[in-house]
């Protein structure tokens, strides 16, 4: 029998790629390709792999820090970026692609802490 009581929490964020996909080709100083501008050593400019670093990170830890506590009910987790390369087309499970849409986060999907990962858009057409 379900427990219809039980609560779900929801915690997200973009969660920008770390670029470890991308492999060689993710120089930090290489702009991502996306028109988003970021304050830098006080000037503004593209988004870098580096900067996406970064980002992840900081997103990271507060997902992480979601699914450290304690929790009645279920955890959903929302972001823009995928958490893992089979979440992508095959064509794209490898190279710069993969590298800026998608990051290998086996190590929190796979732990059982959250009940369902969205993650949207797809940047690309099938």
């Amino acid at each position: 029998m379900r427990d219809r009581n039980r609560q779900a929490r929801f915690v997200g964020g973009t969660l920008r790629a770390d670029g470890h996909l991308a492999g060689q080709e993710a120089t930090p100083q290489r702009e991502t390709g996306e028109q988003i501008k970021v304050v830098r050593a006080g000037a503004m400019g593209l988004i870098t792999s580096s900067d996406e670093g970064t980002l992840h990170a900081r997103t990271r830890g507060v997902i992480e820090a979601a699914m450290a506590r304690p929790r009645d009910g279920h955890l959903v987790v929302v972001t823009h970026h995928a958490p893992h390369p089979t979440c992508l087309q095959p064509a794209h499970c490898s190279g710069w692609t993969a590298g800026n849409a998608a990051s290998d986060l086996s190590q929190l999907t796979d732990g059982g802490q959250a009940k369902l990962w969205g993650a949207w858009p797809r940047p690309w057409d099938d």
